[in-house]
């Protein structure tokens, strides 16, 4: 795939879209270098999340994409989240990976979720660097965290995370959400 080339997710076959049960209308995406970090070790999973802004506040997106240690995606989504700042677009990526991930049948295993933020990573990780009006987004994610049982966070640079960006920029550009995962 060369950087800039435009791609359906029906050509997508090296993502596994071509077996899956979801139901979706043709989707074209913006493929930028598809360069995916390493897949998640065996028995283990990792969601790498994105948003996409048009603005300083102004309307957001986030989006995650679930990889399989065979490096599949068995998951994604992508969404609008209103008009916000991409400070909580990435913390609303992070929930939303979770929540999809509580709902999978994967909930046993490991999980690994990479942000390029550094900012919301250290909210996540840190009580101390949290800031007051994020606390009941940030105590969702400890909650679900919790129960989710083994759930670790990383760094990934922005060049780490482009079909990601792709589908955060959909999702804010054409005013849709879409979740699945199989």
């Amino acid at each position: 795939m060369t950087v800039g080339s435009t791609k359906t997710a029906s050509q997508l076959n090296f993502l596994n879209f071509n077996n899956c049960n979801v139901i979706a209308r043709k989707i074209t995406l913006q493929v930028c270098n598809v360069n995916f970090r390493s897949p998640p070790p065996t028995g283990e999973f990792k969601f790498n999340v994105d948003n996409s802004a048009k603005g300083k506040p102004g309307p957001v997106g986030c989006n995650g994409v679930l990889r399989d240690s065979n490096g599949h995606v068995v998951g994604l989504f992508f969404c609008l989240i209103g008009l916000h700042d991409s400070n909580i677009a990435e913390l609303m990526a992070i929930l939303k990976a979770l929540k999809l991930f509580a709902a999978s049948p994967y909930t046993s295993s490991p999980l690994i979720i990479e942000s390029d933020s550094r900012v919301a990573l250290s909210w996540v990780n840190s009580v101390e660097k949290r800031p007051w009006d994020k606390w009941s987004i940030l105590n969702e994610l400890n909650s679900l965290r919790i129960t989710l049982g083994t759930v670790s966070f990383k760094h990934i640079f922005k060049e780490g995370n482009d079909f990601v960006d792709s589908l955060a920029k959909y999702g804010v550009n054409n005013n849709t959400s879409f979740s699945a995962w199989w």
